[in-house]
């Protein structure tokens, strides 16, 4: 039986396929990357909202 997926790499492998049609059609998903967060971040349990944000945040860091 295939491993179950964590909420948050389940969520982030459905957006990602999705960000990636849109691309094909012709979509800038760069201009729309916080609509995209704040949708994404809805659709997760608030605890998974809150743990993606810190990891979103401590990635962020490494680019400063």
């Amino acid at each position: 039986r295939p491993k179950e997926l964590d909420p948050v790499d389940a969520a982030l492998l459905q957006r990602l396929a999705e960000v990636r049609e849109e691309a094909r059609a012709g979509h800038n998903i760069y201009t729309t990357f916080g609509s995209y967060m704040g949708m994404f971040l809805q659709q997760l349990d608030p605890h998974d909202a809150q743990r993606l944000m810190k990891e979103v945040k401590q990635l962020m860091q490494c680019y400063e």
